[in-house]
Parts: structure tokens; C-alpha cells; sequence
């Protein structure tokens, strides 16, 4: 007859017993931690997203406040020359004059400047004192965002008696005046912006 010390010794694991018990834990860790990985990564190019259409927000509500109000200013494009209205813009960049400063708010005129370069979208602004303008101008100010792509076009006023509508241009040269609205490209959206002080 086993004694009462016997009997609560058969009552223990056997070794196969704690071995299937490891696996299992561990098993389960396993894959509780690739969840919480997925989860990780899956937060983490959420939170990039928001950040990229916050920032493209940002951007958009910028250039509709001062490309709106763009200024027909007019400037001494050298030192013989007639001054001349001073917008300009390419496909990759544009400039005018407006009394709108990104640091300031409502201010004096400035000449502000945004070019898309090496997937960086820069802008500038100069005080007009002093200032000409040069034939090309790198525009070197503060980064605002980064995209994959940004594009500018410009439309015409229309003529007066013309029966074609005018077409949207990748160009506007100095002197040719304020043209009607610019379309901004803006990874992967499109906002078209109406001048305002258009003559």
C-alpha cells in the first residue's frame, strides 16, 4: 500500500507534460507578437498618412490665401527698362508679389516665391526694398513639405470678343501681367485658384 508521500508524488507533471506546455506558450507568444508588430507597423503608416494629408492641407490653404490676393505690382525688370507687373511662374515654381507673410499674416508688400525642387516643396519671401529681379532665381527658403510631385499651370483672361477659351499655360512670363487663376497639382490633387486683383 503506497504511503501518503507516494501518492502526492505520482500526482507531479511527467517531463512530456511541461515540454508540450512550453511549446504551446510559446506558440502563443509567438504569435501575439507578430500581432502586436502588424499593429505597430500598421499605426505607424496610419500616423504617416495623416501627416502627409495635414501637411498638404497646410500647403493648399497657404497658396489659396496668398495667390489669391497676388498683386499687380509693378517692377524695374533692369535698370533701362520699364517697370512691368511683376508675375511670374513654370511648371515647378512661382512668384508674385503679395501683402500676405506666412510668418507675419496681413503685412507689407513681399515677393513670395514657391518652387518644387528634388521633392521638396520651398518656400520664400524678400522685403521689395531694394529688390530687381533676376532672370533665374533659385528660390533657397524654408522647406514647407515634402511630395512626390507638385505642378503649376496658368490661365489667360480671357479676350475681349474672343470666342476660344483661353487654355491653361505651364509658363507666365514677367510683364505679362496677372493671369486669370493658377492650377496647383499638388500630390496627386488639383485645386484651381482665381485671382483676385486680376486687371
Amino acid at each position: 500500500m503506497p504511503t501518503r508521500n507516494s501518492r502526492k508524488a505520482l500526482r507531479g507533471f511527467t517531463l512530456v507534460e511541461v515540454m508540450v506546455s512550453l511549446v504551446i506558450m510559446a506558440l502563443i507568444a509567438t504569435v501575439a507578437f507578430a500581432g502586436l508588430n502588424i499593429g505597430i507597423d500598421s499605426w505607424t503608416r496610419g500616423a504617416g498618412k495623416i501627416d502627409q494629408l495635414d501637411q498638404r492641407a497646410a500647403v493648399e490653404r497657404l497658396l489659396k490665401r496668398q495667390l489669391a490676393v497676388a498683386y499687380p505690382l509693378e517692377l524695374p525688370v533692369n535698370v533701362e527698362g520699364p517697370a512691368v507687373i511683376f508675375f511670374r511662374g513654370t511648371s515647378m515654381s512661382v512668384e508674385f508679389i503679395a501683402d500676405y507673410s506666412l510668418a507675419d499674416g496681413p503685412t507689407d508688400f513681399r515677393k513670395i516665391g514657391y518652387e518644387f525642387r528634388n521633392g521638396d516643396f520651398r518656400y520664400e519671401e524678400k522685403n521689395l526694398l531694394g529688390y530687381v529681379p533676376q532672370e533665374f532665381e533659385l528660390i533657397d527658403g524654408e522647406i514647407l513639405a515634402a511630395f512626390s510631385d507638385v505642378r503649376f499651370s496658368y490661365l489667360p483672361k480671357a479676350l475681349p470678343g474672343a470666342t476660344e477659351r483661353p487654355s491653361w499655360s505651364a509658363e507666365w512670363k514677367i510683364g505679362d501681367g496677372l493671369p486669370a487663376a493658377v492650377r496647383v497639382h499638388l500630390a496627386g490633387d488639383s485645386v484651381i485658384i482665381p485671382l483676385v486683383n486680376t486687371k
